[in-house]
């Protein structure tokens, strides 16, 4: 089933090594099997819209959250959760990875969203950054030069970081 699935054929060589013991199972009309805890694009991760988690509760845990970390302002969480009901409430969730000014809302990526709506949220998050950075300049934040900027993708892209695309 992997092989033929549109998105998981291209990992199915870590599917295997990962499920090794049951690679030959066939599945219970169905029965669900979970390939990985975590997701991302490289593993065919299908990303949909959530924002109906999005709760005065859950929003209000985030904003503690966020305010334990000076000057961050924009950014997008990855967080693990087993129960919706728990998530609104704003319990029992983990934080995953916390990403900043360089993430950008997964949602965007359902594929029931046409691409102006994709275009609608980018703009809105864009519109959103560079007020924050309008107004922490008028507090006093130094602008960063091109330079800085370039030095600072540069190092970011240029090989710094491994990558695993694996959620294991």
């Amino acid at each position: 089933m992997i092989i033929r699935h549109p998105r998981f054929q291209f990992q199915w060589k870590i599917f295997q090594e990962r499920f090794f013991k049951e690679w030959d199972t066939i599945l219970s009309k169905g029965e669900i099997k979970r390939l990985a805890e975590a997701g991302n694009h490289c593993q065919g991760t299908l990303f949909t819209d959530g924002s109906y988690l999005i709760t005065e509760e859950l929003s209000k845990k985030i904003d503690n959250i966020s305010k334990t970390f000076s000057g961050f302002f924009f950014g997008r969480y990855d967080i693990r959760y087993k129960s919706d009901k728990q998530l609104k409430q704003g319990k029992n969730f983990s934080i995953v990875e916390l990403n900043g000014i360089t993430s950008e809302s997964t949602n965007l990526y359902d594929p029931d969203f046409s691409i102006w709506k994709m275009y609608k949220i980018l703009f809105n998050q864009w519109s959103l950054l560079f007020r924050i950075g309008f107004e922490n300049n008028n507090l006093g934040v130094p602008k960063a030069s091109l330079v800085e900027i370039s030095k600072a993708i540069f190092y970011f892209y240029g090989g710094n970081r491994k990558v695993n695309i694996r959620s294991d």
